[in-house]
């Protein structure tokens, strides 16, 4: 089973006074990252699925401090409520519960991250922290595998993706959005299966080391074009994608307009820098 980088974070975070919400796609590893969690803390559990109508309903139903906390129950020291997006007034329901039990820690997922943050802004305003878990990284295979069991899967997930299910079962992969299993060599799309494998890698690093960068896809009226940019203190990082290439020229009325930039072009040889291949730090 692959570690999550998230699990030490989250773990870190717990009994802070804040309620934590886990923000993921449905099949992402929300209730196996938390369950890993529960063994870690060791502490009291109570597990709402508001997926299933009868714990729906109570949490519906319960809308005071009181009898949100008889059904939380006295002893309960972490309360996870998954699919916390179908309880209309859910961010009500946490701040009730962390203004009246400061010492539980709650944790609410959502597979629409859309809803749930828009029903817990405003109610959880300075009262939680929030991550986001996406699908396997690159950089979490490395740490769980090693660096050459890593690259020799790479045109499998420039393919079929890294969602748990996919990691955990290979050879039974299917590409079924386009029907097309060829190898990456073959394929006449192999510079947008590498750009997007890059830009979401890059996306969970960002996202698991904290970093934030403003992020910008740059193209003139003529076409000319760079594949991604990061821009943080004031310095435009501009990134070419390429499969095999090992040397790109970069727009001139890019260099130009933006002096104070920084290029990279980003290949087979040196991806693993871009997308954490090293390691999570």
């Amino acid at each position: 089973m692959i570690q999550r980088a998230l699990l030490a974070k989250i773990a870190d975070q717990c009994f802070m006074n804040k309620a934590i919400l886990l923000l993921g796609a449905r099949q992402v590893g929300k209730t196996t990252l938390l369950k890993n969690l529960v063994e870690t803390l060791n502490v009291k559990t109570k597990w709402l699925n508001a997926d299933e109508a009868d714990i729906y309903n109570e949490l519906t139903a319960a809308n005071t401090s009181t009898a949100l906390l008889q059904l939380i129950g006295p002893e309960t020291k972490l309360a996870i409520i998954d699919e916390a997006q179908q309880i209309a007034d859910i961010g009500l329901k946490l701040k009730l519960l962390h203004d009246n039990k400061p010492e539980l820690q709650m944790i609410a997922t959502g597979s629409s991250a859309f809803d749930l943050l828009n029903r817990t802004n405003e109610p959880l305003t300075g009262r939680k922290r929030t991550f986001y878990l996406y699908p396997i990284s690159y950089a979490e295979l490395v740490a769980n595998t090693d660096r050459l069991e890593a690259k020799r899967t790479l045109e499998a997930r420039l393919i079929f993706g890294s969602y748990p299910e996919v990691i955990n079962n290979p050879g039974t992969e299917k590409n079924v959005l386009i029907s097309n299993d060829s190898p990456v060599e073959m394929r006449f799309d192999k510079g947008a299966l590498w750009e997007n494998f890059l830009i979401s890698e890059r996306l969970k690093r960002n996202h698991y080391v904290g970093n934030t960068p403003n992020t910008y896809f740059w193209r003139t009226h003529d076409q000319a074009e760079i594949d991604y940019i990061e821009e943080q203190d004031g310095v435009l990082n501009a990134f070419e994608f390429k499969w095999k290439e090992d040397n790109v020229r970069f727009p001139d009325s890019f260099l130009k307009a933006y002096p104070n930039h920084q290029t990279q072009l980003i290949n087979r040889d040196n991806f693993e820098s871009f997308v954490g291949g090293g390691g999570m730090s």
